[in-house]
């Protein structure tokens, strides 16, 4: 069993998926306008005909009668393979006739009857009803089955709202009326509601095949497999013929051939829902395709229900569905479920949209028009109207069907629902085919035939399937009618034969010998004449061959030349004529007979000047001389009146649109058109203007209004008509008593009418005397506005250069600060690390320990005012704006070698491992300022993390780098992700390093937004946390040499004994603080203030590395002090320089970008002795690989 839960919640996933397809099929019509797409969307969708009942009943009857399943397949497969033309016929006639429905084809052939038209509609509605029954029954019984496992259906003990049928009703209401009834014009087609029902089709059809799969392969061993099973049980004859009989077998397939074209729902998909001919060409293939698969699977399914289940366990109808639970595989009981509900559906849905169409077209809209008349003429649009009641309709045939179904869910199998209701369409096929087929078929044998068909099928069908269930007294089915045994409803005459055959034979027998029969004894009216020739006029192309020929052994050029001329003009007959000759070669010489080629071309070009049925009839009467028939007559009329009834809509509908009034008067100055605008200008009294009254009388009667003299009016009544009569264009303007002013503007038309327009131009005029007063005062207020500006200009331009100069010296004063305040701090850190290295040295274990808890504490005292100082600085510079980036293309191993052999050291002090996994991508940022935030990132990480390793590396994204830095620390929780990036916001985590301000990742979060490069933080408590800046990938630049080989050094790896250091500073505490700290390195260093101390102090000494401060006395710098000192020094080797560090507290990109290009490196204040020591070592082992 499924929960119940679950299958709703598939069934709204589904019926969602529906109405998301049918919305964006009615948006986008691109599909409609594939031509390879577009007919597997009409094949599909002529698949409606594969039901419930098909998905169900046939597997249900195959079970029980073995082979007798087969006619509702192959019904269909010899219609679409023998009979294609005739409905290839039908499609085209349809699209002449603009027919909505069966209903108003049927009609239209025979005089367009409205008896016609309510008795189909009448016969489809109480023929359907019961079909519509049959689809809500399957899907109630398919969700009972699985929820509960009950087959069962007593309606009588389900409430409305419990009941899965009526909310399928409700929603198959609420689908076609949004799908299905968004526009009047019922032969438009419906886009989105067949992209629906098409993909229903692939849906059904795939769950049925997944099905027939399943059990044939998975529960068996091959189709092979079941019939050896059944064989060995000694039921396969039993199985494979069961109840079948030929006369059965041959009736039921002849009504299936009927029903894929009179079955409402079919007729519409396949007609009015058609685009082109070519696509019911692919159909013919398509269609006979699809219910070849379908039924590929019924008697393997059915033979698996025979073998699993006891004869009358369940139901036959249910085994798609039983199969599947007894094996349990709910995926597949659910799309077994999800198949047959789209097999329903799609049915509901399109016999809603057509049944509805044909009961509001054909019985309910002419009623009304009929009780209601009057009413409906003051309304001026009605479609509103319209497209409500057919929405209303739809409600009331689902609500009928939902009650049938309430009333015999108990009574009725799958197999009785489907017949009855095929039979009760196939009463159309002889009036449907014949109109098509036999010219001499008329309104009384259609109706003859209809109306006996369909009481013979309530006779013989409908009322001992009602009896057979209680719903009528059965005395009246066995007695037969005034207790006659002849006229006994199951054996008329003494027939004696099965229920469904009995009812076939009879009523679609009796149906065709009437409408034959009546059609020969009676004859047609003139109206039924006139509708049998359009139909047939238009499938006369077979002929056009041999009329050809005979139009050519008669016609001459002259006769062509001046038949053209009378109906096209000299002037243009000579071009079409010149036309010809050019694009065909062919030299037309007087007197020569017309090929059949010209004939056409001619007859082409005539139907675009008179319509193609008159220039056919036109060039037959006039060159061959031959009387018209009545198919001629028929469509020059029609041709005629829809060119006439078009423009005169065309004209009103232009006229009405526009704001102005208009009159149009003919030559003889008499009004013929005007709008409802012209009327509510001049108020004219009620049935004062029709058609045919002069336009004297109007302009009289608007003259007086006016209060003007009688002399004065017949003055300017003649004048005004003087220049109608010569057709002279005219424009003036008219002050009314009312205040009022009229804009009068006339112009000739061809043929000697005249086009008045009149326009109420009142607000025009006053909003014109408006504007120039406006005007005028806006003037005088730009004027003013302008010498205002013009101060205030004056006065901005001063407050910015006073801005400007307050943030160069608030610059300039964050550069000295910078400088001024990290000297102090940096010679005290050096003298720290000296003394802790000279600590380290002491033989006394107590006094060592407890001076180095000392010195620690200072260093780290000193480590927390530089960083907090630093920091400060950094967030004064982001928030005054004076910090400037420089953003260029470099390689991001750079950034990345420099950070590692910086942040090694320190973490080995922390007892942590750092690891760098290099990256040699190119990328574009700003150098500087990116080190600094994944700096931050180091620095945190090392901090937070007690144990454990650290990982900095890089992922390549899609023109992105992401640069991430990963820690084994405590973690973040999700909450307080979003305020580390807070000023002064530090988390209560525990680490090596408890003091500090919280500012490092706002200063980061700064600078991300400043370079726009994305932070992302990801961490979980307990495990650690990883940090990232994303960053865009710069233009490549070449790689580094894969080859690095180990320099081969006297001095051992990371040593610094006996290096000769050249230290230049000119602050004396700074120079003694650093001389410590490299003394304590076993380094020999020479210390100097400025470049002619540092000459005078090692005038032969050549040093091995230099580190000079930046700002010196007597404005000399440290860059030009270590490049005079490179050409002071002898280079030995030659073409070697001596390595420098500029040590300096500014931190602007351009000295760095200078250091950088004089080929030194660079260290900012404070120094931090184990990234001065990690930078020394790096450049003593750069030197030594030279």
């Amino acid at each position: 069993m499924v929960q119940g839960w679950i299958l709703i919640a598939c069934s709204f996933i589904y019926i969602s998926a529906l109405f998301g397809i049918a919305y964006y099929g009615d948006r986008h019509s691109f599909l409609y306008n594939n031509r390879f797409i577009r007919p597997q969307i009409y094949s599909l969708s002529m698949a409606v005909y594969f039901t419930s009942w098909t998905f169900y009943g046939a597997v249900g009857r195959a079970s029980t009668e073995g082979l007798g399943f087969l006619p509702i397949y192959l019904g269909p497969l010899l219609t679409f393979f023998f009979f294609g033309s005739i409905i290839d016929r039908i499609i085209r006639i349809s699209k002449k006739q603009s027919t909505t429905s069966i209903a108003d084809f049927i009609a239209a052939r025979y005089g367009k009857s409205q008896v016609i038209a309510v008795l189909v509609t009448t016969i489809a509605v109480i023929g359907i009803i019961p079909y519509i029954a049959l689809q809500l029954k399957a899907v109630s019984m398919g969700f009972s089955i699985l929820t509960t496992g009950d087959v069962t259906q007593d309606t009588s003990s389900i409430s409305l709202f419990k009941d899965t049928a009526w909310w399928i009703a409700l929603l198959m209401a609420l689908f076609t009326i949004v799908f299905g009834t968004r526009h009047l014009d019922a032969t438009e087609h419906h886009q989105g509601m067949m992209q629906a029902v098409a993909f229903e089709s692939v849906i059904k059809l795939v769950a049925f095949v997944f099905v027939g799969l399943f059990v044939c392969y998975s529960m068996f061993n091959g189709i092979d497999d079941i019939f050896t099973r059944i064989n060995q049980s000694s039921g396969l004859e039993k199985f494979s013929l069961g109840g079948f009989s030929s006369s059965e077998f041959i009736a039921q397939t002849l009504i299936s051939m009927c029903a894929i074209i009179c079955l409402p729902r079919q007729f519409h998909v396949t007609v009015v829902e058609n685009y082109h001919r070519y696509d019911f060409q692919v159909a013919r293939i398509m269609m006979p395709l699809y219910l070849i698969i379908a039924s590929a699977f019924v008697l393997p399914i059915a033979g698996a229900g025979w073998l699993m289940f006891d004869e009358g366990s369940v139901n036959a109808d249910t085994l798609v569905l039983n199969l599947p639970i007894i094996a349990d595989q709910k995926w597949l009981t659910i799309l077994a479920f999800l198949g047959g509900g789209s097999a329903a559906t799609a049915m509901v849905i399109v016999s809603s949209v057509t049944l509805s169409t044909m009961v509001c077209n054909e019985i309910v809209i002419p009623i009304i028009f009929k009780l209601f008349q009057i009413k409906l003429n003051q309304q001026r649009n009605l479609s509103r109207l319209f497209l409500n009641i057919r929405r209303v309709t739809i409600i009331l045939l689902l609500l009928l069907a939902y009650g049938f179904y309430r009333l015999t869910a108990q009574d009725f199998s799958l197999t009785s629902f489907g017949l009855l209701s095929f039979v009760a369409v196939a009463q159309f096929a002889p009036a449907l085919i014949g109109g098509v087929m036999w010219r001499r078929g008329n309104f009384h044998g259609a109706v003859s035939g209809l109306t006996s068909g369909f009481l013979i099928w309530v006779y013989t069908l409908l009322l001992p399937t009602l009896a057979s269930n209680d719903w009528i007294s059965s005395d009246f089915i066995e007695k037969g009618l005034f207790n006659n045994s002849w006229l006994t409803p199951t054996s008329l005459f003494g027939s004696e034969m099965q229920l469904i055959t009995h009812g076939i034979v009879w009523s679609l027998g009796t149906n065709l010998f009437l409408y034959i029969a009546v059609s020969l004894l009676t004859r047609a009216r003139v109206r039924e004449k006139i509708q049998a020739a359009a139909f047939f006029h238009e499938v006369d192309i077979s002929q056009q061959a041999s009329q050809l020929e005979q139009r050519k052994s008669n016609a001459t050029i002259d006769d062509l030349k001046a038949l053209s001329e009378r109906f096209m003009g000299p002037e243009k007959a000579d071009a079409v004529f010149m036309i010809y000759e050019t694009r065909y070669g062919e030299k037309l010489s007087p007197g020569r007979h017309a090929s059949p080629n010209l004939l056409k071309f001619i007859e082409k070009q005539l139907a675009s000047a008179i319509g193609s049925s008159t220039a056919k009839v036109v060039l037959d009467s006039t060159i061959k001389g031959r009387d018209m028939h009545l198919e001629d007559v028929v469509s020059i009329v029609d041709e005629a009146s829809q060119v006439m009834q078009f423009n005169r809509d065309l004209l009103q509908s232009a006229i009405e649109n526009i704001s102005m009034g208009v009159s149009v008067i003919d030559e003889q100055q008499r009004i013929v058109a005007w709008n409802q605008r012209y009327l509510s200008l001049f108020d004219y009294p009620k049935g004062f203007v029709h058609v045919g009254r002069p336009i004297a009388d109007l302009v009289r009667l608007n003259l007086i209004a006016a209060n003007l003299s009688l002399e004065k009016i017949e003055a300017m009544i003649e004048e005004r008509l003087q220049l109608m009569q010569d057709g002279t264009p005219h424009e003036y303007e008219r002050d009314r008593p009312d205040g009022s002013i009229l804009l009068i503007q006339g112009n000739p038309t061809p043929g000697g009418g005249f086009v008045t327009t009149f326009a109420d131009i009142t607000d025009l005029r006053k909003t014109t005397q408006a504007l120039k007063e406006t005007n005028t005062y806006l003037e005088k207020r730009v004027e003013d506005r302008t010498q205002e500006l013009s101060v205030l200009n004056d006065q901005l331009l001063q407050a910015k250069s006073v801005a400007e100069q307050a943030n160069q010296s608030k610059t300039r004063f964050l550069a000295s600060a910078s400088h001024d305040l990290l000297q102090p701090l940096n010679a005290a850190r050096l003298f720290t690390s000296a003394l802790h290295q000279q600590h380290q040295e002491q033989e006394q274990e107590q006094e060592q320990d407890k001076d180095r808890g000392l010195i620690e504490n200072i260093d780290h005292s000193l480590t927390a005012a530089e960083e907090i100082l630093s920091t400060l600085l950094d967030i004064s510079k982001l928030d005054a704006g004076v910090l400037e980036t420089h953003v260029i293309d470099f390689c991001i191993q750079d950034v990345l070698k420099q950070l590692s052999a910086e942040f090694t050291v320190i973490a080995e002090n922390q007892n942590l491992t750092l690891k760098t996994v290099p990256c040699y991508q190119t990328v574009h940022s700003d150098s500087q300022l990116l080190r600094r935030v994944i700096q931050n990132f180091l620095s945190n990480a090392i901090r937070y993390t007690t144990s454990g390793k650290i990982l900095m590396g890089c992922r390549r994204l899609k023109g992105f780098l992401r640069i991430e830095v990963w820690d084994t620390g405590p973690g973040i929780s999700e909450s307080d992700t979003t305020l580390i990036f807070e000023e002064f916001k530090r988390l209560p985590h525990h680490g090596h390093e408890k003091k500090g301000l919280g500012l490092g990742l706002a200063i980061v979060d700064r600078v991300s937004h400043i370079l726009d490069h994305p932070i992302k933080v990801t961490s979980a408590l307990g495990k650690g946390s990883v940090f990232s800046i994303t960053v865009p990938i710069g233009k490549s630049k070449p790689a580094p040499a894969a080859n690095e080989q180990a320099s081969i050094s006297t001095r051992k790896v990371g040593g610094l004994e006996d290096l000769n250091v050249l230290c230049i500073d000119n602050d004396p505490t700074i120079l003694k603080g650093m001389a410590t700290l490299l003394r304590g390195w076993k380094c020999q260093v020479i210390a100097a203030s400025s470049l002619a101390d540092a000459q005078t102090k090692c005038p032969d000494q050549r040093p091995e590395i230099i580190l000079a401060d930046y700002q010196l006395d007597n404005d000399e710098n440290g860059l030009d002090t270590m490049d005079q000192l490179q050409s002071f020094f002898e280079p030995i080797p030659p073409g070697t320089s001596i390595p420098g560090v500029l040590v300096t507290a500014q931190t602007g990109d351009a000295l760095v970008d200078e250091v950088h290009q004089r080929g030194y490196q660079i260290l900012h204040k404070p120094v931090k002795p184990a990234a001065l020591r990690a930078m020394m070592t790096k450049l003593i082992k750069s030197q030594t690989k030279k």
